[in-house]
């Protein structure tokens, strides 16, 4: 038997969690794919349930035994739930400490996976796994339809499908998970709800406070219930009771949020979770000056000192971050481009010109999404001599990328960088995602680290309005 243990490069969202714990590392769950071809099986999970602390475990493909699934308690804790991954269906599973669940994998007529478990949390496992799939807020609003559906008629839909889950909840056979997961169920269709109203209320400009069942599930609120913070209700509740003048743009906005947090949060794993998602927010906003990140780490030290683990993962990203280029900056050395027909040039030949960068690749379908755009705004400034508009990809698979410049055959420059260079460029750049559009001046420094796409309507203009700026 093959015991997969968690390993630190196998981690796809964050860092370990709660790495101050004791821990104990113990067998939780078995494949058995008898042989049966899948594609590979990831498992997600966090010991706190924490959606922004995921630790993901890859069981490959050609595994032909009984993989076990080794995982880490923390101290304190006996049980979590995890994702299951094949290919594009999910699964939901119910790991406990001391029981082993059992995932048969089959592959069915249509070539798709099926899952079925056996052991104490399995009648669990299969609960978790239809919520994973169920309560699609697009269904309540289809594409194509003259006018969005009356709110009554998408509320009640919503509570026929919790109400089909009566039997499932019913075969667990343990009273007090019973007990949770019925709760959990009704929370989570309580925050359904709230996304529907808002989506209703945003289209329909009405105030969400004037809608009864908004008013119900907010007043019901409780921000130091774990089901609460789990589902995600608890951050209605903490932006109701941040200062009118929050603004989420703003640093204060963070640190408020962290501030009312210490004051009504005394659960430790809920203030955990809770932290972690004011720091992933935080993370998650474009262009912060750093300054401001300076601050919120400050802050952040703070109020997060309890939970080292989450503070150091915090510290190094935003110590990562500040070391970023931002708009004013120069590149700290002169990145080598590849040219199609294998020849090098440095990004700096180009200088003298206001540059217009596009970072893309052939396997990321928004990339190629903007490539007709492109070609429209190189067809309008193509004659200008002041601006010159470059693709430069980071395909590791050059003939994928020579073959998509085949199809395309684009007229602007294409270059590709080799992997030493698409590491220190990407980390210079802070490219955690594509495709990215910059703007570089005549005098080779940032005039936007982070730029408007060539399907941004106000994207011509902006070039053309550089053009004998200093």
């Amino acid at each position: 038997m093959k015991h997969l243990k968690l390993l630190s490069g196998l981690l796809i969202m964050s860092a370990i969690s709660a790495c101050h714990d004791s821990r104990s590392t113990v067998p939780a769950m078995t494949f058995n794919t008898d042989g049966a071809a899948t594609d590979d099986i990831y498992v997600s999970y966090s010991p706190y349930n924490d959606p922004n602390d995921q630790n993901v475990i890859k069981l490959p493909a050609d595994s032909s035994d009984r993989p076990i699934l080794d995982v880490e308690f923390p101290e304190g804790i006996k049980s979590f739930d995890a994702t299951v991954t094949i290919g594009d269906r999910k699964y939901g599973a119910h790991l406990e400490k001391g029981e082993m669940l059992t995932a048969d994998i089959a592959i069915g007529s249509d070539g798709n996976p099926t899952v079925s478990y056996s052991g104490k949390n399995a009648a669990i496992s299969r609960v978790l796994t239809r919520m994973l799939n169920g309560f699609d807020v697009r269904s309540y609003f289809p594409p194509g339809l003259d006018s969005i559906p009356p709110l009554a008629e998408s509320l009640k839909g919503i509570d026929s499908e919790r109400d089909s889950y009566a039997q499932l909840l019913g075969e667990i056979e343990d009273r007090h998970d019973r007990e949770y997961y019925s709760r959990y169920l009704t929370r989570h269709v309580d925050a359904i709800k709230t996304l529907v109203i808002r989506i209703y209320a945003n289209v329909t400009q009405t105030d969400c406070d004037t809608i009864a069942e908004y008013r119900r599930i907010v007043g019901s609120i409780n921000p130091d219930d774990e089901i609460d913070v789990r589902t995600q209700l608890y951050d209605i509740w903490l932006n109701d009771h941040i200062p009118a003048d929050g603004n989420i743009g703003n640093v204060q906005y963070f640190i408020a949020s962290m501030h009312l947090i210490d004051s009504v949060m005394t659960d430790p794993h809920n203030r955990r979770t809770a932290l972690n998602a004011v720091s992933e927010s935080f993370l998650s906003i474009i262009g912060m000056p750093k300054e401001e990140m300076t601050k919120f780490n400050e802050a952040y030290a703070k109020y997060a000192s309890d939970f080292p683990d989450i503070v150091e993962k915090t510290n190094k990203r935003i110590a990562r971050l500040t070391k970023v280029l931002s708009d004013g900056d120069s590149l700290p050395y002169d990145p080598t481009l590849l040219t199609p027909d294998g020849e090098s040039e440095n990004l700096s030949q180009m200088y003298g010109k206001i540059l217009y960068i596009d970072f893309w690749a052939t396997w990321c379908g928004p990339c190629c999404g903007e490539i007709p755009y492109m070609e429209k705004l190189y067809n309008r400034l193509k004659d200008n001599a002041s601006i010159e508009l470059i693709s430069i990809s980071l395909d590791e698979n050059e003939a994928a990328w020579l073959d998509k410049l085949a199809e395309d055959r684009p007229g602007w420059p294409q270059y590709r960088l080799s992997a030493d260079q698409n590491e220190k460029l990407s980390k210079t750049l802070n490219i955690n995602g594509i495709p990215r559009f910059v703007i570089i001046g005549p005098d080779g420094k940032f005039i936007s680290t982070y730029a408007p796409r060539p399907s941004d309507p106000e994207i011509f203009d902006l070039l053309t309005s550089l053009i004998g700026k200093k």
